[in-house]
């Protein structure tokens, strides 16, 4: 009984140091300048992104939405759909790029718009 206790301790530490040991990170869109004049409308300024990689997915909170899993291939690539909360309106954007690089883009096919995800240090 004793062993099992132990066991069952230390795979709860680990369980607890693996997601406190995530990889996070903050990032900020900053419009791509080959996307259309209109999306210069976009009001951005206050969304940003927080995006934590564990194991193999991508936890993902933008703005004020709740977090959500995104998979993440082995090469650290990702590629969903997502929504995201702009102002008082929720757009529907591609999400794609390599999050181990922290090199990602979304990208609204509605009306062209393409953003860099600038990460913050």
């Amino acid at each position: 009984m004793h062993f099992f206790s132990m066991t069952a301790i230390a795979g709860v530490m680990v369980a607890v140091s693996t997601a406190a040991f995530a990889d996070s990170w903050r990032a900020k869109p900053v419009l791509e300048s080959r996307s259309p004049m209109l999306c210069r409308q976009a009001d951005v300024s206050k969304l940003f992104f927080a995006f934590a990689e564990m194991g193999g997915d991508l936890s993902v909170k933008a703005g004020e939405g709740d977090p959500f899993l995104v998979p993440v291939s082995a090469d650290g690539s990702v590629a969903r759909t997502i929504s995201i909360p702009v102002g008082q309106k929720t757009f529907t954007v591609d999400l794609t790029g390599n999050a181990r690089g922290r090199d990602l883009q979304v990208y609204n096919r509605d009306y062209a718009c393409l953003f860099k995800l600038q990460p913050l240090s």
